[in-house]
């Protein structure tokens, strides 16, 4: 069995064949699954009182997760709801590119530690996007309103700013 290995420089020398197979190697490694297209969207926790939260773990209860649901914005045949997960202090998430063209209902949701909606975290309303083949939708930045945890309140009971 051969090992193959390059060296920084090898792309540059060696002839035709090195520089495709290092081209080949390069686009294998660099290349995902395109399969539909894709949402991306942000967000950041505030307090009711409009103070950006230090973290998510500074929400009553700790927000652990956001869920990103796509839903169809008209019943159409072959489209199907969509959830995915991110981690809450990631503070943005980014779908695969498996979402069939067409214009979807986007919302968050605010996780708790069990995949439970908190019920007294309050995200925006689902708004509409247009999903196009291989490429991503961005949707603006999400607020989710939520109350601040006592242990993050300061001297005055309000949560602090970032």
């Amino acid at each position: 069995m051969t090992k193959v290995t390059a060296s920084p420089g090898a792309c540059a020398h060696g002839g035709w064949t090195r520089a495709w197979l290092c081209f080949g190697l390069l686009a294998a490694l660099g290349c995902v699954s395109v399969e539909g297209g894709a949402v991306e969207v942000s967000w950041v926790v505030h307090s009711s009182g409009g103070y950006a939260l230090s973290g998510c773990g500074c929400a009553e209860p700790p927000i652990d997760a956001i869920r990103l649901d796509v839903r169809p914005a008209a019943p159409a045949e072959g489209l199907a709801s969509l959830s995915y997960l991110f981690g809450c202090s990631r503070k943005r998430g980014a779908t695969p590119f498996e979402i069939p063209p067409g214009r979807y209902a986007v919302s968050i949701t605010a996780l708790d530690g069990q995949g439970q909606a908190i019920a007294a975290a309050v995200t925006p309303p689902p708004r509409l996007a247009t999903v196009e083949w291989g490429k991503p939708a961005s949707m603006d930045a999400q607020l989710v309103v939520a109350p601040c945890a006592e242990r993050c309140a300061n001297k005055n009971g309000r949560c602090e700013a970032q």
